[in-house]
């Protein structure tokens, strides 16, 4: 890095951590990024290095593809599988639990929607669904995702 003035940015890298008062060492994955730190020269006279813990989110990413490419969709699911059977399961996942899920279904009875927000979906919209509603609902949940969002905590 100090010859190339090239910073190395790392995705996903096992690494092993080992804590105190823990027998066994444990592996986690990192991103990060080493940024050579230069000079007026272009001589570079240090290293800024940033990184974070993303193993929760590779798992869930992981997870999620393995559920995906059992189902299509949830509409497309298999008979043992409805979407509050999948909402449940994807709700076990670490950091699924805070997702923000939407049933969308054609069975609208009141105790559907119990049923759709009992097994972990946060929204319920009937089929079919009004394309301006989902719009509003989607910019919502962007918008609230947005305000949550704590800055420094991604790699630019």
């Amino acid at each position: 890095m100090y010859a190339t003035v090239k910073p190395f940015i790392g995705t996903r890298i096992p690494v092993i951590f080992s804590q105190h008062g823990k027998n066994q060492p444990e592996q986690r994955l990192v991103n990060f990024i080493f940024q050579p730190i230069t000079g007026s020269d272009g001589v570079v006279s240090g290293v800024f290095i940033e990184g974070h813990d993303v193993t929760e989110y590779a798992c869930v990413g992981d997870k999620l593809r393995q559920i995906a490419s059992k189902q299509h969709t949830t509409a497309n699911a298999p008979p043992d599988m409805d979407g509050d059977t999948l909402a449940r399961q994807l709700r076990l996942i670490p950091g699924m639990r805070t997702a923000v899920m939407a049933a969308v279904t054609g069975y609208s009875q009141p105790r559907d929607k119990q049923a759709a927000f009992a097994a972990g979906f946060n929204f319920h919209f009937a089929k079919p669904i009004d394309s301006g509603q989902l719009q509003v609902w989607l910019a919502q949940v962007a918008e609230q995702a947005s305000a949550q969002a704590q800055p420094g905590t991604a790699l630019a």
